[in-house]
This record gives structure tokens, sequence and C-alpha cells, in this order.
């Protein structure tokens, strides 16, 4: 199985959501009460750490309709990600589908803004955060584990055992099997860039660094991970 990170890989030199919620704040369509909800998300989070209230904090989006929300994540995506994805990127991918490899993409944006990459990139497995939905509306609260630092290992075990919520094959054709099975941590080859991405790369038999930063990269040399530029 073949997992890439989304932001810093895929996605060079940034991440999917900074750049929506720049987007969101351009067409000002974030306002005074999105930004105290956000707080409001991030102080819960504080007790797991800075990158939990920043990267796992969804407050923003609370109250806003699904199917608003999904609409403008279409339209910021053809405006603003489309130019920005890997060449490089996109031939490991199609590289790795030629040889009939499983691909999933692997982030912790919401997953109606990974669909959208998903449907791009013509990779049918992603898994994002999975955001809970109350009458058809965002709480700006997410579901599962969330894919980050040590929690990435906890979210692709979910995955591989077929209980990750919100699974998009589950939602799609119901063939995720739901029975526990070993996980090959072994088979997985995991492209990541960030140094919190390390848990997971020390996890599975085929790590691979892209567009480290200064501590990835020694860890990387130290290990004799293969490290690559996507750009």
């Amino acid at each position: 199985m073949i997992v890439f990170d989304v932001d810093g890989t895929i996605l060079p030199g940034t991440s999917c959501e900074k750049l929506f919620v720049r987007y969101l704040l351009k067409k000002r369509i974030l306002r005074a009460n999105h930004w105290l909800n956000f707080c409001r998300r991030g102080i819960s989070l504080v007790t797991r750490g800075l990158p939990y209230v920043t990267k796992a904090n969804k407050g923003y989006l609370r109250g806003f309709s699904c199917d608003y929300m999904v609409a403008e994540g279409r339209r910021f995506f053809d405006e603003v990600v489309i130019p920005r994805v890997s060449q490089r990127g996109i031939e490991r991918i199609r590289a790795h589908q030629s040889k009939g490899e499983r691909v999933i993409l692997f982030s912790g944006m919401p997953d109606f803004l990974l669909e959208n990459l998903s449907d791009f990139l013509e990779v049918g497995e992603y898994y994002g955060s999975v955001m809970e939905i109350r009458e058809v509306r965002f709480t700006g609260r997410t579901l599962g584990p969330f894919p980050l630092s040590r929690g990435k290992i906890t979210a692709l075990e979910m995955i591989m055992r077929g209980a990750y919520p919100g699974s998009n094959l589950s939602r799609e054709d119901g063939n995720v099997s739901q029975t526990p099975v070993a996980v090959d941590w072994q088979g997985i080859t995991f492209y990541g860039d960030h140094w919190l991405d390390r848990f997971l790369l020390r996890k599975v038999g085929r790590p691979v660094v892209v567009n480290p930063g200064e501590k990835l990269r020694k860890l990387a040399e130290l290990r004799g991970w293969p490290v690559e530029e996507f750009n």
C-alpha cells in the first residue's frame, strides 16, 4: 500500500486548509463569530499541544451548511489548489498506479476538501478529517483520531482495519471489511514531509521523506531514508 501525505508533499510549501482559510477571508465568508468558534475549539484542544490547536481545529466551520461549504471548497480547489499541485507528485502517483499498487491520500484537512484532490488525481481512496454534522451543518468537531503525530499511526491502523469513521469507500460501495485484520506495516510506503510525520515514517517498511525541513532531513540521513523533492 502506498500512502501519500498531501500538505508539503503533493502540495509543496503550504497546506490546503491554510489556503482555504485565506480564500474564505478574501471572499468575506468568515466573520468574527467564526473566529470566536475557532478560539473556543482551540481552548478545548490546548492540552494536546499547539499543533492540535492549529491543525486539528475546525471550529471556524461551525454553523456552516455542509452543501454550501462543499460548493465553496470545489470553487476554491479549481481556483487556488490545482495550479499548486506538484507535477512530480502526480508522476509518482501514476507510477505506483501503473504497477497496480493501492494508493491512498491521507491528510488532516477536512475530507470534503480532500475529495476534490482525490477526483483531480484519480485516486479512489482518501482519508481526511471526518467532520461531525448535525442537522446538515458542521459542528466544528471531527470524528475519530486526528491524523497528526502518533495519531497518524492510529488512524492508518483503523483504515487498514476498515474502521475509520466516514471511510469514503464505505460511503460509496460498502466494500471495506469491518473484520479486524493484521496490519502489514512492512508492506506500507509512506511519503511524508513534516517532523511530526517521523512516528509513522519509523513504523512503515518503506519511508520516503519529501521536501523536509532541517530536523527531518537530518533524521532521514541518520536512518538512511530516501529524501526527495516534489516541486
